[in-house]
């Protein structure tokens, strides 16, 4: 079994496979403790497909987790299906983790419209969604090249802003242009 991995600047994304238990907790343990080693602190674990994690895999993702939090580094859940949030907090990891909550269409849309402007920007650091009873706010917080003009950077986030909040009905797209130093992927 391979354990994919997706690169979006300093972010890493997991892709959590079907079942996380027996072998699967050690091949997804090595995934993530590699990561860590080649300096990765943005850590992204996508469980779109997952339905099983045992307890040796909730306590290899504590312990992946304090390493990782030792180097100032996060780890996101996202995706989780309601069992799982559920075996989560049971745990207790609800207040160790972030989770994206919004359903899986909004997150995939999101993304994608990043994915679609990724020359556009350096890295990509947190995205945070909130809603009230009629419209969907989104903020992005993206760093660009120190090098271009604010013009330049004005321009990207007009462009990504107005995509997002055509493909996004009711929704209004904040991008805050971030630096690299203490930034972090959030999900609210």
């Amino acid at each position: 079994m391979e354990i994919t991995v997706n690169s979006h600047g300093s972010t890493k994304v997991v892709n959590i496979p079907l079942a996380v238990e027996s072998d699967t907790v050690f091949l997804v343990e090595t995934v993530l403790r590699r990561l860590i080693a080649e300096e990765t602190r943005n850590i992204v674990c996508n469980f779109t497909q997952t339905e099983i994690v045992s307890e040796a895999g909730l306590a290899m993702f504590i312990a992946v987790l304090k390493d990782l939090h030792r180097l100032q580094g996060q780890m996101v859940f996202c995706l989780l299906k309601p069992d799982l949030r559920e075996i989560f907090a049971a745990a207790g990891l609800t207040n160790l983790y972030h989770y994206y909550e919004q359903d899986e269409a909004l997150q995939t849309e999101i993304l994608r419209e990043l994915s679609a402007h990724f020359d556009e920007y350096a890295d990509f650091h947190a995205v945070r969604l909130r809603r009230d009873e009629s419209k969907l706010y989104i903020e992005i917080f993206l760093e660009f090249d120190p090098e271009q003009k604010m013009r330049q950077v004005q321009q990207s986030i007009n462009r990504i802003k107005r995509q997002l909040e055509t493909k996004i009905k009711n929704s209004e797209v904040l991008i805050i242009p971030t630096m690299h130093e203490g930034a972090g992927v959030t999900c609210n």
